[in-house]
């Protein structure tokens, strides 16, 4: 059996790491888009909130909309999520 050279077994646990902390930043962003989108809908009356009424397709109004969001282009996130829910 061939021993793992430890500068292999180092720089795994560097990238592990990278990607954890990583991870905890990219989980704090989402709860902040997350809020972001709940603010947004409690501002809408209720008949405008009636209409995002698609459910399936929250996954793909998120994921569009986070990618708005990730560019620091608000307003046209929520837009995005919007209309997707609501056709």
């Amino acid at each position: 059996m061939v021993e793992e050279p430890k500068f292999n077994r180092l720089t795994e646990s560097a990238v592990v790491a990278v990607i954890e902390t990583d991870l905890v930043s990219l989980t704090e962003k989402l709860d902040e888009y997350r809020d972001y989108l709940a603010e947004c809908m409690l501002a809408l009356d209720d008949v405008a909130l009636s209409q995002m009424g698609k459910v399936k397709n929250c996954t793909e109004a998120f994921m569009k909309g986070w990618r708005l969001w990730k560019r620091r282009d608000n307003e046209q996130a929520f837009k995005t999520f919007r209309n997707i829910m609501s056709t």
